[in-house]
């Protein structure tokens, strides 16, 4: 496929051999224990009992040493955090010259006005939520050693319609998640949230407390450089992949696609680009353009627990739509056709369609009703 979408400069990588060789840079000989706290490097320092010493060394070499009472002050940059000041650096001297600007006079007034809202920027990041997971003694013991591990962190972004004359359309980041290089491809496929899985959307206004029939084709591949890794752990899973790579022959442009079972192949034996884009497909057509964002040795820091793995670790933060009618619950149906309402379709939810669109149960007026989901869940 990469003759089809030519990759930028970022060569290939196996991920076990490349990143497993690091871990021998972080082991120190005759140091059973990699030192996470102060008192694990006082005591290889040789200074276990004399804490004035080592703060006296550690404050010595901090880089507030290298400090200088004209920086400009740097606000620290936190992924979570929605805003950031813009004024940072206002209490610096301005040169009198520039004062003589009219855009320099008006920030200083403005920033002057007690009564000045401060001007926050959004940062570009505060689009996405960071979830942190934490440790959990109620699951079991600490079974991951640090930096021997390999945590991988992919990227999902919202299926969408492709269509070849709009270049414009940018596709929407949508869930991160952090997985082992030790853990199978099909775990991760267990965890992969999707809006679909709520389906059939079919019509149910004549009956809307009916049970609805799951859906049918449960089946699945994810494609990565060039194979594709087939699900055939649900019972009449299908193969998706083979009519796809018996059209792929008569493709030039196309290299040899291979298939396999994404139960046998393990993150740290795949062999990808970083940053360039795979393809997770279920429910027939729905697809999830993905990419491999990052790989590192797990740290004393992470998550320590096997079975925590692989955890959704950020989601996007885009809102859930909520009801047209009360403008406070989240959605549950989309209805059209009806006459009683003012935009055609509309959002409700479970109470404003109960009360509004029937009467002791039954359908007032013709309209259709369909079950809505959201993009992800709501938080």
């Amino acid at each position: 496929m990469e003759r089809v979408y030519p990759p930028k400069v970022r060569p290939k990588y196996k991920i076990g051999d490349h990143i497993k060789g690091y871990s021998k840079f972080v082991h120190i000989d005759g140091v059973p224990k990699f030192p996470e706290e102060d008192d694990d490097i006082q005591k290889l320092m040789g200074l276990e009992g004399n804490p004035t010493q080592f703060y006296s060394l550690m404050n010595s070499i901090s880089l507030d040493q290298i400090s200088c009472d004209k920086d400009i002050p740097v606000e620290t940059f936190d992924l979570t955090k929605k805003n950031y000041n813009r004024q940072t650096g206002l209490s610096i001297e301005i040169p009198k010259e520039a004062l003589e600007l009219h855009t320099i006079q008006a920030r200083v007034e403005k920033s002057q006005n007690s009564h000045f809202r401060i001007d926050e920027r959004t940062a570009r990041y505060c689009r996405n939520k960071c979830l942190n997971p934490i440790n959990k003694s109620t699951e079991g013991q600490m079974d991951l050693v640090p930096f021997e591990e390999i945590v991988i962190s992919l990227h999902f972004y919202y299926p969408f319609k492709y269509e070849p004359d709009h270049q414009s359309y940018q596709i929407k980041f949508c869930q991160e998640y952090l997985v082992l290089g030790s853990q199978k491809l099909s775990v991760l496929r267990d965890k992969i949230y999707c809006s679909a899985v709520n389906g059939p959307f079919c019509e149910i206004s004549e009956n809307p407390d009916a049970a609805r029939e799951p859906v049918e084709d449960n089946s699945a591949f994810i494609f990565i450089t060039d194979t594709f890794y087939n699900d055939f752990s649900r019972p009449d899973a299908k193969d998706y992949s083979s009519p796809i790579i018996e059209w792929a022959k008569n493709i030039e442009e196309i290299d040899e696609l291979k298939a396999a079972e994404m139960d046998d192949v393990k993150f740290e034996d795949l062999t990808v680009r970083f940053g360039y884009p795979q393809l997770y497909q279920h429910y027939g057509n729905c697809e999830h353009i993905f990419v491999f964002s990052d790989v590192r040795l797990l740290q004393p820091s992470d998550v320590l627990q096997r079975a925590q793995y692989p955890f959704l670790r950020t989601i996007s933060n885009n809102r859930c739509h909520i009801c047209f009618i009360c403008g406070v619950n989240s959605v549950k149906y989309l209805v059209r056709g009806c006459e009683r309402q003012i935009t055609d379709p509309t959002l409700y939810c479970q109470i404003c369609y109960n009360k509004y669109l029937y009467v002791n149960g039954k359908k007032r007026g013709d309209f259709e009703a369909f079950p809505y989901a959201q993009n992800q869940p709501c938080k």
